[in-house]
């Protein structure tokens, strides 16, 4: 009964295919090209032409000493999307733990301790 379900729909996603590439037009393809690109060479790489100057005001530059510390109040939350279930064959209580929120963790590293009944 599945399998002729899935020939029923495959045969039908095939002539979907068939019959969506029927309805297409074969117009002129030089009409539906983009215009051809007009390329200006300058001689100087470092001369820049601007249709209004006056819009863009030169300005010199001048170092500006800044701190190497920002110091702001916030709030850090951990990132939900990038959490991982810890599955343990083990029941019990935890006697220890080796790791906390927000620490990076290794593959085969322990993370907390549950002693054996």
């Amino acid at each position: 009964m599945r399998c002729a379900g899935l020939g029923t729909t495959g045969l039908l996603f095939i002539l979907g295919l068939f019959f969506a590439g029927c309805g297409q037009s074969k117009g002129d393809p030089k009409a539906e090209a983009p215009p051809s690109p007009k390329v200006e060479h300058e001689g100087d790489v470092n001369v820049v032409h601007v249709d209004h100057p006056e819009q863009f005001p030169l300005a010199t530059a001048v170092g500006h000493v800044a701190t190497s510390q920002l110091v702001a109040t916030g709030a850090v939350s951990p990132d939900i999307s990038r959490t991982a279930p810890v599955i343990s064959i083990a029941t019990g209580r935890v006697v220890e733990i080796h790791a906390r929120l927000g620490d990076t963790v290794k593959k085969g590293q322990l993370l907390l301790r549950v002693p054996k009944r």
